[in-house]
């Protein structure tokens, strides 16, 4: 494989600092706009809410800039999705354009954060998607996740065993108890149905990882990337998406390991059901 330029090493050695400052800025835009423009002081005192709302402002500005240069492994996953699909945290909807509507019955885009709805649904459109593609607001933790897709009539013939497709890209690590949430999506995976991913994770420092670069996870966790970005740098995606199903839950792994060497290594491709 051919070894990255130091120079790209570098930036994107220190890349996740960059964003943890944007994430600042927007989180200072945030209690601005609360205190002067909407006049309501007491909403500081809610601080789970201001969060997500300055979340929100971060992901509408720079979810697009975040999503270019994605792994192309990782939109030509995107691109061979077909059937009834369940698409997890789609965010503002900047992945929608890598779906290819000829091979889609529906899809349903479950997205906690509201004040992302609007623009999600003005890309689905650019997409070509936007008689394919429903939004719903819920999380994909259980409790969120399953009164929403019974609200939206999925639950006709049971509560099991929903979509051909899962697509979980870059969402997992910032999922309330990712173990549990990960087991819920397996349930809903018909048998033979194919889950996914493309996940950073924690960095596999033990194996084929860096140990600096585990370490800057690390300090980038205490610097505030999960308070201003969402998610956490060191989950451990791929060994939750390997024990979801239990003992021969998969009857086919096929899971890449990209960017070990970096900050944010990415766990990249599928995991099919067993029927």
């Amino acid at each position: 494989m051919a070894q990255k330029p130091f120079k790209e090493k570098v930036l994107r050695t220190i890349a996740p600092a960059y964003f943890i400052l944007l994430g600042l800025y927007q989180f200072a835009l945030e209690v601005i706009d609360i205190l002067t423009v909407q006049h309501e002081p007491g909403l500081l005192l809610q601080f789970s809410k201001v969060r997500d709302r300055a979340f929100s402002r971060f992901w509408t500005a720079y979810g697009e800039f975040m999503s270019e240069g994605m792994s192309e492994d990782a939109t030509n996953l995107l691109r061979d999705v077909r059937g009834t699909v369940l698409d997890v945290g789609p965010g503002s909807g900047d992945l929608a354009i890598y779906f290819n509507a000829s091979q889609l019955t529906h899809v349903y885009g479950v997205e906690p954060a509201g004040k992302l709805h609007d623009k999600l649904r003005a890309n689905v459109k650019r997409a070509g998607l936007q008689d394919k593609y429903s939004v719903l607001h819920c999380g994909a933790q259980p409790e969120s996740l399953i009164p929403a897709l019974a609200d939206a009539g999925l639950f006709a013939h049971g509560a099991e065993g929903i979509f051909d497709e899962i697509c979980c890209m870059r969402v997992l690590c910032g999922v309330p108890r990712p173990e549990e949430t990960v087991r819920g999506l397996y349930k809903l995976l018909k048998p033979g149905g194919k889950l996914v991913v493309h996940e950073h994770v924690a960095n596999p420092w033990r194996q084929n990882g860096s140990l600096f670069a585990r370490a800057l996870q690390t300090i980038y966790g205490w610097m505030g990337w999960g308070l201003f970005l969402g998610c956490r740098l060191n989950t451990p995606t791929k060994d939750i998406l390997l024990k979801a199903g239990g003992k021969d839950g998969w009857s086919k792994v096929a899971l890449m390991d990209l960017e070990m060497w970096s900050v944010l290594p990415y766990c990249t491709g599928y995991l099919i059901k067993k029927e």
